[in-house]
């Protein structure tokens, strides 16, 4: 998610503690009839929205350090797989493990073998759109990606062409960083940084969906609420009231 929607979140969660703050101050005049205006249940939603935030706070960095990490480990490998099938190329290899190393090879570039399909979002197979991001943001059409870049495949294909390199014996090269040591110590690293950020990823999206429900539920989430509240305010005190006036301009949006 980017920082855009983060700071966003916390916008709202500010803006409901001033319009709380706000209300407050009306003192017995403001009495709402459904529990859930009522200044307790207030308090008690912006503190948990707060703490909903901060513990999304609290998951972030650690999960951008671990993408961080992935992003470093992965690196060197466009180079260095072009270079060992041109090493490959000057054994050479037989022609079947040869042509099987290129389709590897191929497929950890991301080059595309055959054109994009054009689907529409709801005929897309593949269309798992982040609960995360925004409904707006797809595309009228989206096509499906056939380059195979993700890093679970791109570790998948890479670990393929090592195998295949390990079952040619004439696969020697003097080159340290295109050893078969070198190479699966290159796998290796990129299959643990990739674990590891997964793995953060898991309490980060969990921590984000619980947010999403604290500031965004139909009716009890924080920003329903908020809405309700100055509804309320309009109605009980009038719409050119001072208190109204005080809490028409106190903002709330919807940020997925």
């Amino acid at each position: 998610m980017n920082s855009t929607s983060e700071t966003g979140h916390a916008v709202n969660v500010d803006h409901f503690k001033k319009l709380t703050d706000v209300v407050t101050t009306f003192g017995t005049a403001y009495a709402p009839v459904s529990d859930h205006l009522k200044i307790t249940s207030l308090n008690n939603l912006y503190t948990a929205a707060a703490q909903a935030l901060e513990h999304v706070d609290e998951l972030n960095p650690p999960w951008l350090n671990a993408v961080d990490a992935r992003i470093l480990a992965f690196e060197p490998l466009d180079k260095q797989i072009t270079r060992v099938l041109f090493v490959a190329e000057t054994i050479p290899l037989n022609a079947t493990a040869l042509k099987a190393l290129k389709e590897l090879v191929r497929k950890i570039h991301g080059t595309r073998a055959k054109p994009k399909v054009l689907f529409t979002p709801a005929e897309d197979p593949n269309n798992t759109t982040d609960p995360d991001t925004p409904a707006n943001t797809e595309p009228p059409h989206r096509y499906i990606s056939v380059s195979q870049r993700s890093f679970t495949q791109r570790v998948e294909h890479f670990n393929q062409a090592v195998e295949l390199l390990k079952a040619e014996p004439e696969y020697l090269p003097s080159e340290a960083d295109l050893t078969l040591s070198a190479l699966e110590q290159l796998l290796a690293d990129m299959r643990a940084t990739n674990e590891a950020a997964v793995e953060a990823a898991i309490p980060l999206d969990a921590a984000r969906r619980a947010r999403n429900i604290v500031l965004y539920a139909p009716r009890t989430g924080l920003v329903d609420t908020a809405l309700a509240v100055k509804k309320y305010v309009k109605g009980a005190f009038g719409f050119d009231s001072p208190e109204y006036a005080q809490v028409k301009t106190i903002e709330f949006r919807r940020v997925k």
